[in-house]
């Protein structure tokens, strides 16, 4: 009797062990389920967020391109005259919007930093140092053939001599500017939506969008 008893006892903790099993197992797909919501609920607001920033973003930038009167043929002239060269001051406030040029493609002489210019044919340290100075003077050239006509005699000669080289591979405005925005979601920051902004007169095209 007591062994039937005990067998009775030890069947009865199973069946409660089991249920309690599956009662955990229960909350358990439960709180993964809520938490699924609640990153699905984020990653959709960071997303309208992010796309409505770059909307904003691109809009302001085409009214001041619109009316900035700047002028591709003038020798020199202060970065502050073209929007595109220095978009950043036209980013809507409270957004997180990261801005980059493109890693391929022509090197923009004026946002390149120091060690990409230094790759270029003919740009040795003291070349790369008198374009450094042209950024801190705000001043710029808009093509290869005033920027040799710009620096000093005895750099003239170096950059000249990779001129073939450098057609091409050197370019005097961003070609194309790579515009992120960011997001927080499960309490990280993380990039959101992606665009590639080129510049069409007054007007940006989006030639590539890529969602995170």
């Amino acid at each position: 009797m007591r062994r039937e008893r005990g067998v009775a006892l030890l069947a009865v903790l199973w069946v409660l062990a089991g249920a309690g099993t599956a009662v955990a197992l229960g909350l358990a797909a439960v709180r993964d389920g809520i938490a699924t919501s609640r990153y699905r609920s984020e990653s959709t607001r960071a997303r309208w967020q992010a796309e409505g920033c770059l909307a904003q973003f691109r809009a302001r930038l085409e009214e001041v391109l619109s009316g900035s009167g700047f002028s591709a043929a003038s020798a020199f002239s202060a970065v502050s005259t073209d929007p595109w060269v220095n978009p950043r001051p036209q980013t809507p406030t409270d957004c997180d919007i990261a801005l980059a040029p493109p890693d391929e493609g022509p090197v923009d002489v004026y946002t390149a930093p120091e060690s990409t210019l230094l790759a270029l044919p003919g740009f040795d340290a003291e070349v790369v140092a008198a374009v450094v100075r042209f950024r801190e003077w705000s001043r710029r050239v808009n093509d290869l053939d005033q920027l040799i006509g710009a620096l000093p005699a005895d750099l003239r000669d170096r950059v000249a001599a990779h001129y073939a080289e450098l057609v091409g591979r050197a370019a005097f405005a961003p070609p194309a500017w790579v515009v992120t925005g960011e997001g927080v979601v499960a309490g990280r920051r993380i990039p959101i939506v992606s665009e590639r902004w080129v510049r069409a007169g007054a007007r940006i095209a989006i030639v590539r969008r890529e969602l995170w």
